[in-house]
């Protein structure tokens, strides 16, 4: 019974990340948007700009470059895209940020009369961030230490588990693992630097509750790591599941 009340009280915890765009620190800005091509009408440019002046660190998408603290844990920062709207007499947008997991946090709708594409778009880019909030992020260890001290006594009597760590390969595609806290990791695919799954303990060693991210839609299944492997049940069908391994 403890067992299943700090898996509960540890799936919740995981859940309280950053609901607000200005509870992150981190921003990472694409090469190009979703409906734009690269830097056009140097909306690039303009979305850098205007989060500096709101406080946030711009990351690129390129995570080399990334701060070591983003690098163990992507889920510090929100990945921003700008959206075109159709509109007959306006230049319309949205700025959309996400979590790692793919969720949204906060949508911004900018609108300008400019007829002209580039400024017109510059400025609804400008009037979007007039209702972004200012970056006032917690640091990063106070997040990791927000847990209660009942739950980490709980979990570090009751949940051993063997984090994996490093790089894994499956089918000739690399992924990333991301610890998170809590006994928790992210498993990152590294062409894109998409969270294709998350990891948290069960009441078993070395056995996990995984919530599975695809372009399919979520859906929670089970894993575990066993010689230098992480394995999970991964769904084919309705009713068809086959086992993943990701060999270190």
């Amino acid at each position: 019974m403890k067992n299943l009340i700090a898996i509960i009280l540890l799936l919740s915890l995981s859940s309280t990340q950053a609901q607000n765009v200005s509870d992150y620190k981190y921003v990472i800005l694409p090469k190009s948007f979703s409906d734009f091509e690269d830097n056009q009408y140097g909306l690039n440019n303009r979305v850098k700009y205007n989060l500096e002046q709101k406080k946030y660190i711009v990351l690129s998408a390129d995570q080399t470059t990334w701060p070591e603290e983003v690098k163990n844990n992507p889920c510090l920062a929100t990945t921003i895209n700008v959206n075109k709207k159709k509109s007959m007499l306006t230049n319309k947008l949205d700025v959309v940020f996400t979590s790692c997991n793919q969720n949204n946090v906060g949508t911004f709708e900018g609108v300008s009369r400019i007829k002209e594409f580039d400024k017109g778009f510059q400025e609804a880019v400008k009037l979007a961030f007039n209702t972004v909030g200012i970056q006032n992020a917690k640091p990063s260890n106070e997040i990791a230490n927000t847990t209660p001290k009942t739950v980490e006594t709980i979990k570090q009597q009751e949940i051993k588990q063997e984090i994996p760590s490093n790089t894994y390969t499956s089918n000739g595609v690399k992924y990333q693992v991301a610890t998170t806290g809590n006994n928790s990791f992210l498993l990152i695919n590294q062409d894109n630097n998409k969270v294709v799954a998350n990891f948290y303990p069960s009441s078993l060693p070395n056995v996990y509750h995984v919530e599975v991210i695809s372009d399919k839609g979520h859906y929670e299944t089970i894993g575990y790591s066993k010689d230098n492997s992480i394995i999970i049940e991964t769904k084919t069908g309705d009713k068809s599941w086959v086992t993943t391994t990701y060999t270190k």
